[in-house]
């Protein structure tokens, strides 16, 4: 699996007691545990390596999800979008596409949104994808 499908893996994730962190040093991705009884126990030398993995929130899961909506036939757009209006809007609205058949037009159009703010969030943080991905493709073969 390349760096960018890990990586996006890790963006689509939405749990609380997990952190996804990129190696910068091998390029790879792990999960690091996270609650209030077990602080984080990187050592200085290996913080420097280390740098989390924003995870989607809420708000731009739904923003998302009005989108792809907003993308359908007006039939499906109904839909959609009143399915976004339940109170459980998530279930709802993947019931919905499962309705219509769209399960892989919606997996790929979340995808390629969040490959684009991943690309986004490494280009702020000045890392070089193909340097990371070059070093992650070495330590994946190792595994």
């Amino acid at each position: 699996m390349a760096l960018m499908d890990d990586l996006v893996e890790a963006y689509l994730q939405q749990f609380d007691e997990f952190m996804f962190v990129l190696d910068k040093k091998l390029g790879l991705v792990f999960v690091e545990t996270v609650s209030e009884d077990t602080p984080l126990s990187w050592s200085s030398e290996e913080s420097a390596n280390l740098v989390a993995i924003p995870t989607i929130t809420k708000a731009e899961s739904t923003r998302l999800m009005q989108d792809f909506a907003s993308k359908q036939a007006d039939d499906k757009e109904e839909s959609l979008k009143k399915a976004l209006e339940q109170e459980d809007r998530f279930l709802s609205f993947e019931k919905q596409v499962e309705e219509f058949g769209l399960e892989n037009e919606w997996e790929q159009f979340e995808r390629d949104n969040a490959k684009k703010y991943v690309q986004d969030w490494l280009q702020l943080l000045q890392l070089d994808y193909n340097e990371l991905n070059e070093k992650h493709a070495i330590h994946a073969a190792n595994e």
